[in-house]
């Protein structure tokens, strides 16, 4: 998009990563599996997806208002919690009963829980 991309990650879901904060990207196989570093899902998994895409990040953070988000995911500044409000600046998220607010510079990653549903295998004899 403009000024983020999507990733799709096995653990966290769909992740929204800030270009700003971005310093590298590869695309392909470190470990020869089809290109896809051990990731198995299907073109159906993946187009079922039901995430939302907005042309900015500012767009993204208004479509996710009301959900509960991860900020930052991993380390020492990660933040879980519902986000409330943006303004451009500053996000408002509820937080451990606390209204936490967090420059907008300082976010490098959201994500709120969409992840790829695992395919049942019909192979299994019981």
């Amino acid at each position: 998009k403009d000024d983020y991309l999507i990733l799709l990650s096995e653990n966290d879901g769909v992740v929204y990563f800030k270009n700003q904060h971005i310093k590298s990207l590869t695309e392909g196989s470190n470990n020869g599996k089809n290109g896809n570093n051990g990731q198995n899902y299907s073109l159906d998994q993946i187009n079922s997806l039901d995430y939302v895409a907005p042309d900015t990040f500012e767009e993204l953070l208004e479509d996710l208002r009301y959900q509960w988000v991860t900020i930052n995911r991993g380390g020492p500044e990660k933040v879980e919690g519902m986000l409330h409000d943006t303004n451009g600046e500053f996000v408002a998220l509820f937080c451990n009963e606390e209204l936490l607010r967090l420059s907008m510079y300082h976010i490098r990653s959201i994500s709120y829980g969409v992840k790829v549903e695992e395919e049942e295998n019909d192979n299994d004899e019981s």
